[in-house]
């Protein structure tokens, strides 16, 4: 891979890894949580 293709890789890697799959984990466990409790 390119070094430049890297240079802009790492830096969506890091949001997606820092923000966007943390808020799909707890939307996540948040639903399945509140599915339960309706059970």
């Amino acid at each position: 891979m390119p070094e430049y293709a890297a240079s802009y890789l790492s830096p969506i890697l890091v949001v997606f890894v820092g923000l966007i799959f943390p808020a799909i984990a707890m939307s996540a466990l948040f639903l399945t949580i509140e599915r339960e409790e309706e059970a």
